[in-house]
């Protein structure tokens, strides 16, 4: 197991019913399953609070071992490459050595005395020079690509540092996420930060995009459109939109409205004129009565949750009416107004 985990903020949801005692009780079981992988024993309200939670620490840890097994990949393939080259640059070494070995063998096997007549003595000193320059030759075609290899070094060094320096305006992505979460009331966070995750996960998918950035735009267009990704659910972000998996399927309009509901079918013309309200219009006043007494998606999902712990709290009251910790949480909901706002008949011993 890795040595460290996430808590995230929309955990609180989950807690915010819990007693301290259960709190602590849920502490110690999230430190042990993260160290060791234990899964100890729980109350019924702990353990489902437990459960969202131990779903993400094992999503994190998957992603944490996909990314080490990658590192270690690069690092051998490195290494690989660095081997090849050393022996490469061995063998040409040996080559250039052998080669003037031989050379100098041939010129000092002549006797500079074995002169028979001026001819032999010209043919001789022009041996000496034909046989010496290949030397030469190759001793500063070695210096220079030397030269050169030191020198392409700096140059990567310096234009990998280029395509680094602000080519992409994440600070405008940042904006343009957060003006569309207001222009649409959407359910999905707001950002706070651009992360440094968060621009690996930007320059990841415009590699994707082939660096077409109004993909980005138009991906986040999209999610903010998207009824389904704006229903309250817990992992629905910017981060989950920028994940290589799921950004292609959001431009690609697997999250769009496209298919209406039945109830929200269009009628045929014969329909519609056999029922006369269904080409009645509801009055101003009427809208803005439904509209007053429907709750937004997320506080439905909070809601759900509630239920199902106050729910939890009332069974383990109906087994033991003594339980205190039961009793305690199902208080705090009624001072908080949530057991009357569900229609839940409970009210705190006085």
């Amino acid at each position: 197991m890795n040595d460290s985990f996430i808590l995230y903020t929309s955990y609180y949801a989950l807690i915010e019913g819990l007693t301290d005692e259960q709190l602590g009780q849920l502490t110690r079981a999230i430190f042990l399953y993260a160290r060791d992988g234990e899964i100890i024993s729980l109350e019924p309200v702990v353990r489902m609070a437990f459960a969202f939670i131990k779903d993400n620490i094992e999503r994190n840890q998957d992603k944490y071992q996909a990314k080490c097994e990658k590192n270690r990949q690069i690092a051998l393939e490195r290494e690989r490459k660095k081997r090849e080259a050393r022996e490469k640059a061995g063998n040409t070494n040996v080559h250039e050595r052998s080669r003037t070995c031989e050379n100098n063998t041939n010129v000092h096997e002549r006797s500079p005395y074995d002169n028979d007549n001026e001819y032999d003595n010209d043919n001789d000193v022009s041996n000496e020079t034909d046989i010496l320059e290949p030397s030469k030759e190759a001793s500063m075609q070695s210096f220079s690509e030397k030269n050169v290899c030191a020198a392409e070094e700096p140059q990567k060094s310096s234009e990998k540092k280029k395509s680094k320096k602000g080519e992409i305006d994440y600070a405008a992505i940042k904006d343009y996420w957060n003006d569309q979460h207001d222009k649409t009331n959407s359910a999905m966070r707001r950002l706070t930060l651009m992360t440094d995750n968060r621009k690996e996960a930007i320059r990841g998918r415009l590699k994707d995009c082939k660096g077409d950035i109004s993909k980005i735009y138009l991906a986040i267009d999209k999610a903010m459109a998207s009824d389904y990704l704006n229903a309250g659910h817990s992992w629905a972000s910017y981060d989950w939109v920028m994940t290589r998996k799921y950004f292609p399927k959001v431009l690609e309009g697997n999250y769009d409205n496209t298919k209406p509901a039945a109830s929200q079918q269009p009628q045929s013309a014969e329909a519609r004129a056999q029922d006369p309200a269904a080409t009645a219009r509801p009055s101003i006043g009427e809208r803005y009565e439904q509209a007053k007494h429907r709750q937004p998606a997320p506080q439905q999902s909070q809601d759900d949750k509630f239920r199902w712990v106050i729910q939890q709290n009332l069974a383990d009251l109906k087994k033991n009416p003594r339980n205190k910790p039961a009793k305690d949480s199902l208080a705090r909901f009624y001072e908080k107004g949530v057991l009357q706002r569900l229609g839940i008949d409970w009210k705190p011993e006085k």
